[in-house]
């Protein structure tokens, strides 16, 4: 695979990231699969697909950390100053295909329900999936419900701009991890 999972914390977080979609890792061969019926092979093929985008995105590291992945980043973020959240939400949409969003941070007096995506690597396929996945479950959700994306500029990115203005055109709001400690409230 070109991809080394060379520490228990790397392949802890593989092991979450392909269970939490249902798919199973052969270590001699060193292949994600799926067994499904006929009828499943849609479905299943998104699931594979996303995983690998996912694991893609994982060596995506956070410069002033490198031993850590940005989502323990995030989650270390909001442990911090102590928001509540949920993880690994997955959700049927309109699609039909499931969707999964890294983070949920409930409703509550100050806020709707909030939905969090984790964004690494901003390359347009990736805002193109992001805007999807939201777009596929926004209908079925509160009409206040909404999604932020966290994108991890800790490294030069060229474009971020532009990545950002896409996203708001869709109402997605967007928070640069350099700039997370102004936006705290817009997590609590």
């Amino acid at each position: 695979s070109g991809l080394d999972f060379n520490t228990p914390k790397r392949k802890q977080v593989l092991q979450d990231l392909i269970l939490k979609r249902g798919i199973k890792y052969n270590i001699k061969s060193d292949e994600l699969y799926l067994e499904v019926s006929k009828s499943g092979l849609g479905e299943a093929q998104h699931q594979l697909f996303q995983a690998m985008l996912d694991i893609n995105d994982l060596f995506y590291l956070n410069q002033t950390s490198i031993k850590t992945f940005f989502f323990e980043d995030v989650e270390n973020f909001f442990h911090k100053y102590k928001i509540y959240f949920s993880k690994d939400i997955a959700l049927k949409g309109k699609s039909g295909y499931t969707q999964s969003f890294d983070f949920l941070l409930q409703q509550n007096a100050s806020h709707p329900e909030r939905f969090i995506k984790l964004l690494s690597n901003p390359k347009r396929a990736n805002i193109e999936r992001f805007i999807f996945s939201w777009t596929d479950i926004k209908e079925s959700r509160r009409n206040d419900s909404k999604l932020i994306v966290m994108i991890n500029d800790q490294e030069k990115i060229k474009g971020i701009s532009e990545h950002v203005q896409h996203l708001n055109e869709y109402g997605i709001q967007s928070v640069q991890w350099s700039e997370k400690d102004k936006h705290v409230e817009l997590f609590a």
